[in-house]
């Protein structure tokens, strides 16, 4: 088994022991079961899959509403820990990278879960979505709808609720459902100096970015005036008519 280490970008369940770390899965593991509840039955695409553990979720909670789980990650080491740790019979993962993934057969549900806040073309990636779904299948996707480019350099996008759903305006979707979840930051855990992992990633020199992207700092303002110190997060599922 490969050496397991979480990261702000990658969470492995059995190493987590922090309150930051735990509470972040459960944010994720509370996604996955909401996508679990909307999936059309049939083939799956969970796109982005990290380690595993979520398609791992839905092939054993969700299983009658599933005959195949395709889970897609451009890591390598990720991939080879979902083959080792969350082999199930339903999920063929696949090392390759979301933006380009392609299939010969359509899906009937696409989970695709703190993705789109990372590539540098988030329409591109949405169209190719459309096209890899059955009409009538479900897109289930997520991201942050507060800011989050100036805390973790590896979101290349920052997200409202209404910009989010704007990405799939363009297209035949229907908004079916929406889940809104708050993580609570706290001060004393920020400044923890014997953080894990999880938390190692996050931008150093703030004040420099800041300076550079007075735009990101005017919005970050605007976001504690208004929500406090808290990240949201927006998960909408989204039905693709004709």
């Amino acid at each position: 088994m490969m050496e397991a280490n979480s990261t702000m970008e990658r969470i492995i369940p059995d190493e987590l022991n922090d309150s930051f770390g735990l509470a972040s899965l459960q944010l994720h593991l509370e996604r996955y079961r909401f996508a679990g509840k909307h999936i059309s039955p049939g083939r799956v695409l969970d796109i982005a899959c990290g380690t595993g553990y979520g398609s791992y979720l839905l092939a054993t909670e969700y299983q009658n509403s599933i005959s195949e789980i395709v889970a897609v990650d451009i890591s390598i080491e990720s991939i080879a820990y979902a083959h080792q740790r969350y082999a199930h019979p339903k999920i063929k993962f696949i090392v390759h990278d979301a933006q380009s993934f392609s299939d010969e057969d359509k899906f009937d549900s696409i989970i695709t879960l703190e993705t789109i806040e990372h590539l540098q073309n988030p329409s591109s990636f949405v169209s190719r979505l459309y096209n890899m779904l059955n009409v009538g299948g479900v897109l289930i996707a997520s991201a942050p709808v507060t800011p989050s480019t100036d805390i973790n350099p590896y979101h290349l996008n920052d997200f409202t609720q209404n910009s989010f759903r704007d990405l799939f305006t363009p297209y035949s979707f229907i908004e079916k459902s929406v889940l809104q979840q708050v993580q609570k930051i706290s001060i004393k855990d920020m400044m923890n100096r014997k953080r894990t992992n999880r938390t190692e990633g996050v931008r150093k020199n703030l004040s420099a970015y800041y300076f550079s992207h007075p735009a990101i700092l005017f919005a970050r303002a605007k976001s504690l005036i208004i929500d406090g110190l808290v990240n949201k997060y927006m998960v909408l599922v989204l039905n693709k008519g004709s």
